[in-house]
């Protein structure tokens, strides 16, 4: 219990720190470090440090919602649960916690009272915050060194993204949904604006905040340059968004209709808030300069 109250103030400590890592001393890791990630980004970030032995349980949300593949490499054999509830994680008797800044505060609030240390990242609505999430995972889990690698290696992946910016000047690029039930925009600060920003293009919706509703008036008024979406589901091709933006006769004069600029990304990359937001800008940058024929 020492151990256990001693780690809980080290990550709280760090819970808002910057992406260099912490001059405070690394806990000693246990041996097999217990650690239960409770969202999708949460355990792709800890397989960057982290093996299937680390982990004791997962959001069943991974196995629908994640980029990677946690159907194998002996993430199979690890137990899910469906929701953010003390109950179903107390009873696992972590030794870590890895939660998001948007999860129920209750339930952070119950477990940190029963001595489970719990870490709360921040959503990687920049891509300096998902650094700093990382370094800080890194820092928490006594693996500096490997966190160090990981961001080594996503920075290089950004500026490559970096060296071809330049072609994609002035091309304003809106992500949206619409399923029939009404539109939505991804503005500032979301995962989306990140992605865009990766890669180069500018955000269409950027005078909006969050995710907004987006009628097909105030899309006309936008009139983007290109429309990114998402798939209809996991491994399926085509976009319910798209089909529906060219079937609606409101619509015949949206510029990307008329010359067929459309990004379909996966739903998994477009809702990315890991380090598969760096892969998410990689596809989007590729996919924008073919349907703009621009030269690579």
């Amino acid at each position: 219990m020492a151990f256990r109250t001693a780690f809980l103030l080290f990550v709280l400590a760090l819970a808002g720190c910057d992406r260099a890592p912490s001059n405070a001393q690394s806990p000693v890791a246990p041996t097999g470090l217990r650690i239960v990630p409770t969202t999708t980004a949460a355990a792709e970030l800890l397989t960057l440090l982290a093996g299937p032995e680390d982990l004791l349980a997962l959001p069943e949300q991974v196995d629908s919602w994640s980029a990677q593949d946690f159907k194998q490499g002996g993430y199979e054999k690890l137990a899910r649960f469906p929701r953010y509830l003390a109950e179903p994680l107390l009873v696992l008797h972590p030794g870590l916690v890895v939660n998001h800044d948007w999860q129920a505060a209750e339930t952070t609030k119950i477990l940190r009272d029963s001595g489970i240390p719990v870490l709360t990242l921040h959503s990687g609505t920049s891509y300096s915050e998902l650094c700093s999430s990382l370094a800080t995972l890194g820092t928490v889990l006594g693996r500096e060194a490997r966190a160090q690698t990981a961001l080594a290696a996503l920075d290089a992946r950004v500026a490559a993204l970096a060296q071809h910016r330049a072609q994609f000047e002035h091309v304003r690029a809106l992500v949206y949904t619409n399923d029939g039930a009404g539109g939505l925009a991804s503005g500032a600060h979301t995962t989306a604006d990140t992605t865009l920003a990766l890669a180069g293009l500018e955000n269409a919706a950027a005078g909006l905040d969050g995710h907004a509703a987006l009628s097909f008036e105030q899309l006309l008024g936008l009139d983007p340059d290109l429309i990114v979406t998402g798939a209809r589901a996991r491994g399926e091709q085509g976009s319910t968004t798209r089909s529906l933006i060219e079937a609606a006769p409101a619509l015949a004069g949206l510029r990307a209709r008329r010359e067929q600029r459309f990004v379909v990304l996966s739903a998994e990359l477009l809702s990315s808030d890991s380090q598969y937001l760096v892969d998410a800008a990689e596809k989007l940058q590729a996919e924008a300069a073919r349907v703009l024929a621009l030269p690579r």
